[in-house]
């Protein structure tokens, strides 16, 4: 969470144009890490489990062999092997495309998950967080605006963030501001919200984007 000024603006030099401003103007901006080896984190994770159980009163909801469970899916759906990066790397590839070859030989009988990269699957899970955090702070009148212009290795030596951790996303968070004059623009000449007509701003068609049962069908022949 970066909000003092000095921070701000240290931030606001690896933001591209006008996300630059927003990083400045915001009382507070997010900046979202995916975590590309997850299971570096297991043991805490372990323990976490263990005193959620204590706290509620029981002795152990999450048993050993459970948690060995849950930590291989998470390893073979993450594909972040807590190893270095010249030995996890190739090792996530060769699951991936062992898995890839195993669905093509048998033209999908054996049903096997469809893998990304451990960034991609970090990625995917830390926007689930992102979605979150911008819902609470709607909630609660505070204004959000993700970006995704900026760039990460300027980032990620100003915040010291280990390697190990992409950057998906920032979110630049605050009080709207609005002027007297042109209520709905913000100061950096952005307009937001309903249009002076008071219908919303323009769209694509719904049957253009929302489908029945199979992609490309609208369902109005039904």
């Amino acid at each position: 969470m970066v909000h003092s000024a000095s921070s701000k603006e240290k931030l606001a030099k690896f933001c591209l144009g006008r996300n630059a401003d927003r990083i400045r103007d915001s009382d507070c901006t997010a900046v979202f890490l995916a975590d590309k080896q997850c299971l570096k984190e297991y043991k805490r994770f372990g323990t976490f489990l263990d005193a959620n159980a204590a706290a509620g009163g029981k002795r152990k909801v999450v048993g050993k062999w459970a948690k060995r469970k849950i930590q291989v899916l998470i390893l073979l759906f993450s594909s972040g092997w807590p190893l270095p990066r010249f030995l996890s790397n190739p090792i996530s590839f060769g699951v991936r495309t062992g898995v890839s070859t195993v669905s093509a030989l048998t033209k999908r009988r054996v049903l096997v998950p469809s893998l990304g990269s451990a960034e991609t699957w970090a990625s995917k899970n830390t926007m689930l967080v992102a979605m979150t955090y911008m819902l609470a702070c709607s909630s609660r009148g505070i204004a959000t605006c993700p970006m995704e212009g900026y760039n990460v290795g300027g980032i990620r030596k100003m915040l010291k963030i280990p390697k190990r951790y992409a950057i998906p996303l920032i979110v630049s968070s605050g009080v709207p501001y609005k002027r007297d004059d042109e209520e709905g623009v913000d100061d950096v000449g952005m307009d937001h919200g309903p249009s002076a007509s008071g219908s919303l701003t323009t769209r694509y068609n719904m049957d253009e984007i929302v489908f029945e049962d199979q992609f490309g069908d609208s369902g109005q022949s039904r």
